[in-house]
């Protein structure tokens, strides 16, 4: 079963006991905490949207959009930014930080030449990771666009020819700036459910519900959920969505930057 079907799948059966309707009254916000780094998506009733990613050294909006959603929870974000990566079961193609698109012929050739002119029914990870299209990056570097998932310990013919089917299909869509989520709430807690974007934890509810599940809290403390976009309240997002990540591993950092922030104000 693809990734998609998979996904819709899970929203069907999970939805209608799960699925919740994003309020119109006020800002919604949710956090990814990823430890040394962390992730926010901003909700506006407006019907726009922003994310922001939060580090030790920086912190950016790494996407805007409109956001609308539908009678069945269904979330559809569209970004000014970026568009989705390409995906084609263990092979994806990244074009949420590269400028991809115009070279996209050239990744399609690339695999291609190589279905034509060799006959193996197999190749290597790595090769098809690293050396199958190198397509040049800042000063004389280079950059290979086509990443391979980590579980994968050969490529076949059949997938080489699934992603250029993908590569096809996404150069005839008019969507492919938009992306998908299901807001959802389980054991008091809410989360984003993601389609088409994000980490395999985050478009997997057996997944989220299993470390829901697993939560040892104390009762009416709010908790967010490794790795999960979880809800947040408004003065968790302003306290923390302006200010770089602190150091978990080394507090004694943390001081002299909250002195050098308490300065500046």
């Amino acid at each position: 079963m693809s990734a998609i079907l998979w996904w819709c799948f899970c929203l069907a059966s999970y939805g209608s006991d799960y699925a919740i309707t994003l309020s119109d009254k006020g800002d919604t916000f949710f956090k990814e905490e990823a430890f040394t780094g962390s992730a926010y998506v901003h909700f506006r009733t407006n019907g726009t949207y922003s994310r922001i990613d939060r580090e030790h050294m920086f912190v950016e909006e790494s996407d805007r959009g409109t956001w609308k959603q539908d009678p069945k929870g269904l979330v559809t974000m569209k970004s000014s930014m970026h568009y989705r990566n390409i995906e084609a079961g263990p092979l994806a193609v990244w074009t949420w930080h590269t400028n991809i698109v115009k070279k996209l012929p050239q990744v399609q050739a690339a695999i291609t030449s190589l279905l034509r002119t060799n006959r193996s029914e197999h190749f290597e990870p790595d090769f098809i990771a690293e050396r199958l299209v190198l397509l040049p990056s800042r000063g004389t570097n280079h950059y290979s666009p086509i990443s391979v998932d980590s579980d994968a310990k050969q490529i076949s013919r059949g997938q080489l020819e699934f992603l250029l089917r993908a590569i096809e299909s996404f150069t005839n869509r008019t969507d492919n700036h938009h992306f998908h989520v299901a807001p959802m709430r389980y054991k008091e807690i809410t989360f984003l459910l993601w389609r088409d974007a994000e980490t395999p934890i985050n478009r997997s509810f057996p997944r989220i519900k299993k470390s829901i599940d697993s939560l040892k809290r104390e009762q009416g403390k709010n908790v967010v959920l490794p790795l999960v976009y979880t809800a947040i309240d408004k003065k968790t997002f302003a306290d923390e969505a302006e200010r770089t990540q602190d150091f978990i591993f080394h507090p004694e950092m943390n001081r002299p930057r909250k002195e050098q922030t308490d300065g500046q104000k």
